[in-house]
């Protein structure tokens, strides 16, 4: 029973000083789950950082991309006001155009009342009647030119 007490005394003393109290196979145990632990953690911060890395590089692309798309909407942006004043532009030349063929459809009807009251006699009567002759060819091509459908100028025009 001595020597019992003894061991015993032996063995806590021997424990204190190594630290543990497990025996080794339990130590082994704890250290091969620890070490197991250790490598799955390991690899999991190795995915991690993958797909972190993968997520930066899909980011880097669609920032790109949304800085082209803003780029090509800025220069659309521009080309539509530009079109626009193009548009207004046309369409004073066009209102202007319209103010002109009235004129020369009145002009028109001044020489045609000249023409019945001028005496035919007259030397002048000639130079007027080509007057008149180059107001209605003017007047009826411009009439032409205005009617035309622009998808069609553009269509003989070519792209």
């Amino acid at each position: 029973m001595k020597e019992h007490l003894e061991l015993q005394r032996l063995h806590t003393i021997l424990t204190s000083q190594c630290g543990t109290n497990l025996d080794p196979q339990r130590e082994l145990k704890l250290r091969v789950d620890l070490e197991t632990n250790l490598f799955q953690s390991q690899c999991q911060i190795e995915k991690l950082t993958k797909e972190l890395t993968d997520t930066s590089k899909r980011l880097t692309a669609v920032e790109s991309k949304k800085s082209e798309i803003q780029e090509k909407n800025i220069k659309l942006t521009e080309r539509v006001k530009q079109l626009e004043l193009d548009c207004g532009d046309l369409r004073e030349k066009l209102d202007e155009s319209r103010d002109l063929v009235e004129t020369l459809e009145f002009q028109v009807m001044e020489y045609e009342t000249d023409d019945l009251e001028t005496d035919r006699g007259d030397p002048v009567y000639p130079l007027w009647q080509l007057k008149l002759a180059k107001l209605v060819i003017m007047s009826s091509c411009y009439r032409q030119r205005m009617n035309r459908s622009p998808s069609r100028d553009r269509a003989e025009k070519g792209p």
